[in-house]
């Protein structure tokens, strides 16, 4: 059994040479790896998914807004569960749902039960909250850092490594292929946790928020629905206003609900501390300039070399150059976590959300080729390495141990919001500044350089807000 200290629970006694040991940690990496392809794995056939599915352009775009909807609305849900409940016990449950979702989409007789099963599988993104608290629990703190860094990255890492995988098993199996794929990376992930990572009893107290957890999901859900509908609904309409301001009146009674709890599922009050608030908003707006990147870039690259603008780039060629910042990312690790030691979590974060900013525009105010995409991807996997490895050290060393579960939970809740986010407007953006080409609508050359100038501002946004973080004692 686990014992006390100063009335905090600590690890229980874990399997000897396994506890912390490479493969505990090799297992949590991968299963948030596999989590993080979700978000791109079927992006590279989106444009292909109507004639696929027999089905409309409005509600194939559901395939991938409901992974990411899944996502946000039940992240702090799966992350609080799991401080309660045992943080491996959800991991492992979240991992079968991942299996779960994959078998159901490729064995869908239609579109409708292709997008149940992505949703299916948008629940499983919250492995990777779960992992970086179970990483602070049962790894040392000499290797804890490269640990949680590589983990928080898989978000980025995996998006970028979608990408080809998605365009590759489409190209020589089938659309289905793909779920089969994630079929079997979550059956290998789910017995690799179960068998390599120990029980640990860091538990947090109190009965689970139903009412919280269930405004919650429900003001994220409508919200995310506003964004997703707004290009077809117009941003102005009626529809678009109305689902806004429901969104908007729920979350302000969710949040005053959660103010009076004693153990609510998201504690308002240290979320709304300096540190951790300006921690999540910089997150968002990070995950905005990277979902931005693997949308604005991959299409760029594969439009037509005689389009407005296009290179004419083979998809699985355009989807290899984004792998690079993923690649990056991985390589980079180890001097990711040198800087982090030697000058903090804060710097770190205000290094790589510049670096993010200064890479993307890059791509303002030089000629668009392959060398140069290839270029921003790998100073962007540098840029988004350090920024993400810093958001959870910050926001773990701002709330109590027993609760790091529930406060990653919220920050990757953020993060799905903002990926939500790039995708709705970025998509409004080169919709409208778009012109007709040989029978199809492709964006124009003004509609590419605004989205970029958003991504490339969000994260200078994001630069502004981390200077102004409050630095904590270095333990």
């Amino acid at each position: 059994m686990g014992t006390t200290s100063g009335g905090v629970a600590v690890p229980a006694e874990t399997i000897p040479g396994r506890g912390g040991g490479r493969l505990a940690v090799g297992a949590l990496v991968f299963a948030s790896l596999v989590a993080g392809l979700l978000q791109s794995i079927v992006l590279q056939i989106q444009d292909e998914l109507p004639a696929l599915l027999g089905s409309t352009r409005e509600v194939t775009g559901w395939i991938v807004t409901a992974t990411i909807l899944a996502a946000c609305a039940f992240s702090p849900v799966s992350s609080r569960l799991g401080d309660m409940l045992g943080r491996k016990r959800v991991t492992v449950s979240l991992l079968m749902i991942l299996a779960l979702g994959s078998a159901v989409a490729a064995l869908a007789p239609n579109v409708w039960i292709v997008i149940l099963g992505r949703a299916l599988q948008g629940l499983a993104i919250g492995v990777i909250p779960l992992a970086m608290s179970i990483l602070k629990d049962i790894v040392p703190p000499a290797r804890l850092g490269g640990a949680i860094a590589l983990t928080s990255g898989t978000l980025g890492i995996g998006s970028a490594v979608g990408l080809p995988l998605g365009a590759l098993v489409n190209e020589y199996a089938s659309w289905r292929g793909i779920f089969w794929v994630c079929f079997f990376l979550a059956v290998l992930s789910t017995g690799w946790v179960q068998w390599a990572v120990p029980a640990h009893q860091v538990r947090s107290h109190g009965d689970f928020d139903a009412l919280g957890a269930l405004g919650l999901g429900l003001s994220v859900t409508v919200l995310l629905i506003g964004l997703a509908q707004s290009l077809p609904w117009g941003w102005d309409s009626v529809a678009t206003l109305a689902t806004f301001g429901v969104g908007a009146v729920s979350m302000a009674a969710t949040i005053a609900h959660l103010w009076r709890r004693s153990h609510p599922i998201i504690d308002v009050r240290s979320s709304l501390a300096p540190r951790v608030l300006l921690t999540n908003i910089s997150a968002l707006l990070m995950n905005f300039s990277m979902m931005g990147a693997i949308i604005v870039f991959p299409q760029l690259m594969a439009l037509p070399a005689d389009a407005p603008a296009g290179l004419g780039i083979d998809r699985v060629l355009a989807g290899l150059i984004m792998m690079t910042s993923g690649v990056t990312t991985a390589l980079a690790t180890p001097l990711i976590t040198s800087l982090n030691a030697r000058f903090g979590p804060k710097r770190l974060m205000v290094a790589g959300t510049f670096v993010v900013g200064v890479c993307l525009g890059l791509g303002l105010v030089a000629p668009w080729s392959a060398g140069l995409f290839l270029g921003i991807n790998i100073g962007l996997g540098f840029g988004f390495g350090m920024s993400f490895a810093a958001m959870p050290q910050i926001i773990m060393e701002s709330v109590d141990r027993r609760d790091t579960a529930a406060a990653n939970g919220l920050n990757a809740q953020l993060r799905f919001f903002g990926t939500a986010a790039a995708s709705a407007i970025l998509a409004a953006v080169l919709a409208h500044w778009s012109i007709g080409h040989h029978g199809v609508v492709v964006p124009t050359v003004f509609g590419v350089e605004l989205a970029i100038v958003l991504c490339s501002a969000a994260a200078f946004v994001a630069t502004v807000l981390c200077l102004f973080i409050p630095t904590a004692a270095r333990s």
